[in-house]
This record gives C-alpha cells, sequence and structure tokens, in this order.
C-alpha cells in the first residue's frame, strides 16, 4: 500500500520520525494484517465449510510465534544500533507525539487498523476470494512475508556489529522490505 511507505517517509523528514519510531508504526501494521489473517481463516473455513481447523490453529500458532519473533529482533536490532536506546521511553513518546493538537496513538493506531481493514474488505471480500482461497496458501504467503522480515532484521543485526548507518539508508530499507512484504502477500 502507498500510504505504508509514504507516512514513515514524510514521518522521517517533516515530523522528524526517528528510526524506532517507524519501525512501531510498521510493528502495529504487521500486527493488524496478523489479525486480519485470521479474519481471512474464519471467512475461508465459513464459505467452504471447512470443519477441520487444525491447519488454521497450527499456522496462526507459528505465525504467531514468528511475530513474537520478529518483535524481539527488531528491538535486538535497534539497540545493536543504538545501544543507549530507552524503549519504554520511546513507545511512550511514540504514543503521546502530538500532531495537530491530538496525540498520534488515538489517531495512527485507528488509522493503521481501520486501513487494514478497509483492504481486506476491498480486496478479498469484496473480490470474493473467500470461495476459492487454501487456507494453507494463504498462510504460506504471510509466513513467509514474516520471514522475510526476519531475515532483513538478522542482516541488520549482523550489519551493524560491523558499521552502523545513516537512519535514512535504514528507512528505505524498512521503506522497501514493506514493499517486497506486500508483494508476497499478494496486496497492491
Amino acid at each position: 500500500m502507498f500510504s505504508e511507505a509514504l507516512i514513515p517517509v514524510l514521518g522521517f523528514f517533516f515530523w522528524n520520525w526517528g528510526l524506532y519510531f517507524i519501525l512501531l508504526f510498521y510493528v502495529i501494521d504487521v500486527l493488524a494484517q496478523e489479525v486480519i489473517m485470521h479474519l481471512k481463516s474464519k471467512k475461508i473455513t465459513k464459505t467452504q465449510n471447512i470443519k477441520d481447523n487444525k491447519e488454521w490453529f497450527f499456522s496462526g500458532a507459528l505465525s504467531l510465534f514468528t511475530v513474537f519473533a520478529m518483535i524481539m529482533l527488531i528491538h535486538v536490532a535497534m539497540y545493536s544500533i543504538e545501544p543507549s536506546i530507552n524503549f519504554i521511553k520511546q513507545i511512550k513518546l511514540f504514543w503521546t507525539y502530538e500532531e495537530m493538537g491530538m496525540q498520534q496513538g488515538y489517531l495512527l493506531i485507528p488509522l493503521v487498523v481501520f486501513a487494514a481493514y478497509s483492504q481486506y474488505r476491498m480486496d478479498f471480500l469484496m473480490m470474493r476470494k473467500d470461495r476459492v482461497a487454501e487456507l494453507n496458501i494463504e498462510w504460506k504467503k504471510h509466513l513467509r512475508a514474516l520471514l522475510v522480515i526476519i531475515g532483513f532484521t538478522g542482516i541488520v543485526i549482523g550489519l551493524s556489529q560491523f558499521i552502523v548507518l545513516a537512519e535514512i539508508v535504514y528507512v528505505l530499507g524498512i521503506v522497501g522490505l514493506i514493499a517486497a512484504y506486500n508483494l508476497l502477500v499478494g496486496e497492491k
């Protein structure tokens, strides 16, 4: 989605968002996509009258573990890049950051969730993909995309042991990674 790239780039250049700020934005997006995957699974199993939910259960559990690992690795990467970072303080700053007189936590998070749900409605429900989608294929695409994020994070951790790059390099890498993520899960 274009806004997934535009908002962080605008935030970096015009609103003084830092790297961790942008990562938190994307973590919220990945969490929203995780919920959407479960909504898709529910709709597929209901529409196709699938009684055996083992595939959904195991894939969902693996996905939740992968998301948790991704979040942990993102924090390890941030610590490798900026050892003095105070995560609790940064999360509070993210939540309470004010733009146009309103704290971002009350605006940005619902906006990300609304965008994810709207995309689900337009690309999945309205296109009636629940009739033809295969549950295991949908989960494989989702898990593959998460593994790409983990792989990129691992590269950043390894690279940061030798050299720390300018924040803009990481930001542009993240934007490119999110574009790849969207391609892998079949989004426009």
